[in-house]
């Protein structure tokens, strides 16, 4: 055996490693997705208002972590799937620009969206069967409550998807008339993403959308951490630093490409790279989403200690925990604060009011 046969074979055991770890965090991650879809599916006032957003957003998390776990497994099998394989990597484009429009669109809405208009919105329950949800409580806040007409977010779902589906044909047109045959699993790999078949400067267009991404997230940051000043606009600190780690991933693509161009022979090394940025791009995500006040308040019904909250969520996994009605039944709101932040953003938001109550005493003293 030659010292390149031994070298390959080396590389195949390494890369079947990485395989393994892979599939493992994949196989957690989905399920933590699976969860959380399940606690939006079975209380009512989670697919409410803005909270269909989020919804809809970890559906697609939820078809990222999927079609990478299914590719992974391919990948360690060496399963023969044919040309249906191509099933899974456009599953994944679909899921993962989707969901870097719903992100584009929510920073937009949330730096244009004046907050006190944003409370003038309320809801009607009446037709609502979901016994989860208190019944005097929905009576208090109707009373409570004066009728306008609910906010829509419909326009929302038309933008995104249909970017997505578009830019989705666009990249199977790009796979099926790939130089290298979709079925080799040998010469196409999924993680190269672009770079197979494709040459010149038209390989970088797929990426408009992780660009656009990338350059709306900064100025969201730069305004988000300035939480002393005070503005009418909703600034999540916690989503906004979400959003610019997630964009700066994002144009993990675009640079693999140019390193292809300039290191043809060190596919590898591109792999890595790929492989270790998607495992923060996850990480980044389930930590964002778990760690929503929402969930946690959820999670927390058995006691706040990390293992009681896991022991929690798997019943609510194997569909033998009930899930509790989140405290707080607002219909005058469209949710958008209880779907995108945490516990430290309404903390630091009564840290500002505080300290703009006490200027004004001062001022009148």
């Amino acid at each position: 055996m030659g010292n390149e046969e031994k070298k390959e074979i080396q590389e195949i055991k390494y890369f079947h490693w990485i395989n393994i770890t892979l599939i493992i965090f994949l196989f957690i991650s989905f399920l933590i997705y699976l969860m959380i879809i399940i606690i939006h599916s079975k209380q009512k006032l989670l697919r409410i208002g803005f909270f269909i957003i989020i919804f809809v957003q970890i559906i697609m998390d939820s078809i990222i972590t999927f079609s990478l776990l299914i590719m992974n497994i391919i990948y360690l099998t060496g399963i023969i799937m044919g040309k249906w394989f191509v099933v899974f990597p456009i599953l994944f484009n679909f899921g993962y620009i989707t969901n870097i429009l719903y992100n584009i669109r929510i920073m937009i809405y949330l730096m244009t969206l004046n907050k006190r208009k944003d409370e003038s919105v309320s809801y009607d329950l009446k037709n609502d069967t979901d016994t989860d949800i208190d019944s005097e409580k929905v009576s208090k806040s109707r009373q409570s409550t004066i009728g306008f007409i609910p906010h829509s977010f419909n326009s929302f779902h038309y933008f995104c998807f249909s970017l997505s589906i578009l830019h989705t044909i666009i990249y199977s047109i790009n796979l099926f008339f790939d130089e290298y045959p979709i079925e080799d699993l040998v010469k196409w790999n999924w993680f190269y993403y672009f770079m197979n078949g494709s040459n010149g400067v038209k390989r970088f267009g797929f990426f408009i959308f992780h660009y656009i991404f990338f350059i709306i997230s900064i100025p969201y940051l730069i305004l988000s951490l300035n939480k002393e000043k005070i503005s009418d606009h909703i600034l999540l600190k916690r989503f906004s630093i979400y959003c610019t780690f997630n964009s700066l991933i994002s144009l993990i693509f675009p640079i693999s490409v140019i390193l292809h161009i300039f290191f043809k022979e060190d596919k590898k090394e591109i792999f890595f790279v790929l492989m270790f940025a998607f495992v923060f791009y996850i990480l980044v995500t389930l930590y964002f989403r778990v760690n929503c006040y929402y969930i946690q308040y959820i999670l927390e019904k058995s006691g706040k200690n990390f293992f009681k909250k896991c022991a929690f969520g798997f019943r609510i996994l194997v569909q033998c925990q009930s899930i509790p009605t989140p405290n707080f039944i607002d219909l005058n709101s469209t949710f958008i604060y209880h779907s995108l932040a945490n516990l430290d953003d309404f903390s630091e938001d009564l840290d500002c009011d505080i300290e703009e109550n006490s200027d004004d005493i001062l001022t009148i003293e």
